[in-house]
């Protein structure tokens, strides 16, 4: 029976074609992902005493493969014409990452492993309030050393319960394969689990494994690869945590019908609870995001969504443009900011305040222009001690996170009047070329 199986091989293919042009890490752990799995299954059909169908899948497979060849075609045109100067990035972007990190290799599991489950219980419930513990193993003679400062500490409850949620939910996909292996003859209901099951341990095993030598340099973004696993761990809980609400509700109450109760209730009052908790935690993420205009310098707490500590709102990078505006006498306006943010300050000062909006960076290329910086209110040395001593504060005003300061070239007199020179909108060739399709063919 072959039913319409092969459609979801298609369709597989299309999203392995897109995925790994999405991303970096897909790239590399797709392919591998689809391998393993491919191995996995040969396996498992030999064990059950199965014959594979090479007759039927095999021109499928060719098929697949060659949808494959063509979706990713202009990234592979695209990487002839460069002779592989995205690949060499990719290379020297983890070699750079790898290179930083003076850690032993089981250090670097315990930080990857912090960092999935704090990950992952941020994905699941919203909330922010874990710590990554910091470890030293094998180090001066001693065999471990943990540092946990105050914040740590008064964290110490999620973050435990987030462990527990991330190594629980492993634990459980690899007792489920184990379980369903052990069986013996494996019905068609059950290999689909052990199929769901395996995949799943296979992505997080490749991604968690694979970037290891990375795990000190990790943006939350790598989460991204492996985030269905994050829900299949959820739903593991759920189901294991009502068979103990049926096992617990026998030894309490006998009478039938009460198992089913017990076991559904369990696991609407625990879904209920996280989506309540989620609900929670992410209004109060924004709502402390809105206040960020305000007058009042604040200090927030690091983000785990982003890995930042400031906050960065539309309407309050119109408030400071709009101030900047009223306080420009010239056409062209520099203004300092990290890199957060100063992008948005220049194109909003270009196409709202109608001016010559570029980046400043440090020293002042000419007099005739106005001169801005914007820093954190509750810390100006990001700008001043960094290379901003060839200017004086004119004026400064407080956006609530953001402070904004109109600036003036110290010894101006010593510098001859010239008028700016053009914008440069050149991307700077650092950058591996994207080539047009017309470019391609000459046109």
């Amino acid at each position: 029976k072959q039913d319409f199986e092969f459609l979801f091989l298609y369709a597989a293919a299309i999203c392995l074609a897109i995925c790994v042009q999405l991303h970096f890490l897909a790239f590399a752990a797709a392919p591998v992902l689809v391998l393993v799995f491919f191995i996995w299954k040969i396996a498992v059909f030999k064990q059950q005493k199965k014959k594979l169908k090479f007759g039927f899948w095999f021109g499928h497979w060719i098929l697949a493969s060659g949808l494959i060849f063509v979706l990713t075609g202009p990234m592979i045109i695209n990487e002839c014409l460069t002779r592989g100067d995205n690949t060499r990035e990719f290379f020297s972007a983890l070699t750079e990452k790898t290179e930083k990190q003076d850690k032993n290799l089981a250090e670097k599991f315990f930080r990857n492993l912090a960092e999935y489950s704090q990950g992952y219980f941020l994905i699941i419930t919203g909330n922010q309030n874990t710590d990554i513990i910091s470890v030293d193993l094998f180090r001066d003679g001693r065999m471990i050393d943990i540092d946990c400062d105050k914040l740590c500490r008064e964290r110490l409850g999620w973050t435990v319960a987030a462990w527990i949620f991330f190594i629980g939910g492993v634990l459980f996909i690899m007792f489920g394969i184990i379980s369903i292996l052990r069986a013996g003859n494996i019905k068609r209901d059950q290999l689909d689990k052990l199929d769901f099951l395996a995949l799943n341990f296979f992505l997080l095993g490749i991604v968690f494994f694979g970037f290891l030598p990375v795990a000190f340099k990790f943006p939350p973004r790598f989460l991204l690869t492996t985030l269905p696993a994050a829900f299949v761990i959820m739903g593991l809980w759920l189901v294991n945590l009502g068979r103990l609400a049926v096992f617990l509700s026998g030894k309490i109450w006998k009478f039938r019908g009460m198992k089913f109760v017990s076991r559904y209730g369990a696991v609407l009052f625990l879904g209920l609870t996280l989506a309540g908790l989620n609900i929670y935690y992410n209004f109060s993420r924004f709502e402390e995001q809105l206040a960020a205009h305000t007058d009042e310098p604040k200090y927030f707490s690091r983000d785990l969504v982003l890995k930042e500590d400031i906050r960065v709102t539309l309407l309050q990078e119109s408030l400071i443009t709009g101030w900047i505006g009223s306080r420009c006498q010239k056409e062209t306006v520099f203004v300092w900011g990290p890199p957060k943010y100063y992008r948005a300050l220049v194109y909003l000062l270009t196409y709202s305040e109608d001016k010559d909006g570029r980046r400043l960076r440090y020293s002042a290329p000419c007099l005739e222009a106005d001169y801005f910086a914007v820093t954190r209110a509750v810390s100006e040395s990001d700008f001043f001690e960094k290379g901003g001593e060839a200017f004086e504060v004119l004026e400064s005003q407080d956006f609530g996170t953001l402070r904004a300061h109109r600036l003036r070239i110290k010894n101006s007199g010593l510098i001859p009047a010239r008028v700016c020179e053009p914008k440069q909108e050149e991307k700077p060739a650092k950058y591996a070329r994207r080539y047009k399709w017309r470019e391609v063919w000459g046109d």
